[in-house]
């Protein structure tokens, strides 16, 4: 093929991912079609014989879509899991997003991407906060708002839940809290955008976001040191008790999060999941399965039930609908994703770019393993997309060289 057909191969690549990213805290369907495109040019070099070099997450990633494979055609409901299966699909961002050949600088631009498009979408989230259903839903049909007491909504964006939204906008906080480590020119304006996505975060009421946001924020500042530590606390303090005056039904949603009592239905949810994957501990009930059997696992519980749709637990969710397996080849999928930047994290020899970056990245990632133990993120198409485009700036960011970025058969021209 000529320079000129692979620049243009190059250039759409990068396009691709910078779209990709601005559409992850705003469309599902826009990203959903960069993806498409990503995923084309990785097929393109998988035939060419281009992507020579595969990783442990490529390998782990494989085996949990394989066996999700098999546990659907051993489910009891064969064909229902198996028209479900194909949903799994978004975990393939991962291969697409890792061989899109793009530089350091062009994933910089994609961050950036993300960073802008979540702080628009919280600002337009607090805007729901406040008024409720009179805020257009642009682009998106109408969802209920859920209203807790006091006259507050949740923020749910333009997706259809307040979960969702809250997962997916802590995500990409992170990502602005690596670029304000390192660019100073633009120091500012993100910490704008930051503040922004942080409202849209508290204003969700996903309290699974919440707790996650304080993992990330306690593992960045515990990797970077003391001072950081203290400036995390502080600051922390300040944002919460000022939307706390501004929204007195934080306060108490907040309070809840640590009450056992107020917490009933998600226990119950966890044991009655856990009792399903041990009448079917090897391959489980069946991907997409769940909610057409749990009815039967609740019916000596009397509490009133409010979902249905899953466990609220990522790993007991995989344990359920792919047995014991398939959890234990999720958790070896966050790990192997997690592997290589936490390496270069820790054995960085002080001459690794950004590596203040790749720290908040990481936190990322780990709070989204950490998530995933109160809310099913890696079944949440959203979520999962977004953690996916973390996980594969990580690994760019892991490397020393861009002639060592993953998936090159030959080095980068210049």
């Amino acid at each position: 093929m000529s320079d000129k057909a692979e620049n243009i191969i190059d250039k759409a690549g990068a396009f691709s991912l910078i779209a990709y990213a601005a559409c992850l805290p705003v469309s599902i369907s826009g990203a959903q079609i960069c993806l498409g495109l990503l995923l084309a040019l990785w097929l393109r070099k998988l035939i060419t014989g281009e992507s020579r070099h595969f990783s442990p997450t490529d390998y782990a990633l494989a085996a949990f879509l394989l066996w999700s494979l098999i546990a659907a055609l051993f489910s009891d409901y064969r064909m229902h899991s198996l028209s479900k299966f194909p949903k799994l699909w978004v975990n393939c961002a991962w291969f697409g997003l890792i061989a899109a050949d793009a530089s350091r600088q062009t994933w910089k631009k994609a961050l950036y991407a993300m960073v802008i498009s979540a702080a628009l979408i919280g600002l337009y989230g607090g805007a729901q906060h406040y008024f409720g259903p009179a805020v257009p839903r642009i682009f998106a049909a109408d969802v209920k708002l859920w209203q807790p007491t006091g006259g507050y909504f949740h923020a749910v964006g333009l997706f259809d839940h307040h979960l969702t939204f809250g997962n997916t906008m802590i995500l990409c906080l992170l990502g602005a809290v690596g670029l304000v480590l390192v660019e100073k020119k633009r120091r500012w304006l993100i910490l704008t955008a930051a503040f922004f996505i942080f409202v849209g975060v508290i204003f969700s009421y996903a309290r699974s976001a919440w707790v996650a946001l304080m993992f990330m924020a306690g593992l960045t500042a515990w990797v970077k040191g003391r001072r950081f530590v203290i400036a995390t606390i502080l600051i922390g303090a300040v944002a919460v008790s000022a939307i706390v005056a501004l929204s007195p039904t934080v306060r108490d949603r907040l309070a809840t999060t640590f009450m056992a009592k107020k917490n009933l239905e998600r226990i119950y949810l966890w044991k009655t999941s856990v009792d399903m994957a041990l009448d079917h501990p090897l391959t489980g009930v069946g991907p997409g399965v769940y909610r057409k059997v749990v009815q039967d696992y609740r019916k000596d519980y009397n509490i009133k039930w409010t979902t249905k749709s899953h466990a609220h637990n990522s790993f007991i969710m995989a344990a359920a609908q792919s047995g014991f397996v398939g959890m234990i080849l999720l958790i070896l999928v966050l790990m192997a994703a997690l592997y290589d930047p936490v390496k270069a994290v820790f054995e960085s020899d002080g001459k690794l770019p950004d590596k203040d970056l790749l720290i908040a990245l990481v936190a990322a990632m780990a709070g989204f393993a950490f998530a995933c133990m109160f809310q099913h993120n890696f079944g949440d198409a959203e979520v999962v997309m977004t953690f996916w485009f973390i996980a594969a700036a990580a690994k760019i960011f892991s490397v020393h060289n861009e002639c060592d970025m993953p998936y090159k058969g030959k080095p980068k021209r210049h």
